[in-house]
């Protein structure tokens, strides 16, 4: 019994046509994206803003001390952050 042969090419390339439509459509555009909830966002300013009034009172407080003249510098704190500047520890 003969069969008239079908080119293999022609099922190949049609195998392949499918693959091609079959990935296309599988191509997914994905955008990474963060997203900051409402209370990060409130966190985040009142950290800003109470830092800032913290700092300014803390500033005011040292300036008072110092020309009531009751200001007290911790010696041995200067000491070791001096040394821990000179080792080459601490970075600014």
């Amino acid at each position: 019994m003969k069969i008239n042969s079908t080119s293999n090419f022609m099922a190949i390339n049609s195998y392949k046509n499918v693959n091609k439509t079959v990935a296309k459509t599988n191509e997914v555009s994905i955008k990474d994206s963060c997203e900051i909830s409402n209370l990060g966002k409130t966190l985040n300013t009142m950290a800003a803003t109470d830092l800032k009034e913290a700092s300014t009172e803390r500033i005011e407080k040292i300036k008072a001390q110092i020309k009531e003249g009751t200001y007290k510098v911790d010696s041995k704190l200067v000491a070791e952050k001096i040394i821990e500047h000179l080792n080459g520890r601490e970075y600014y």
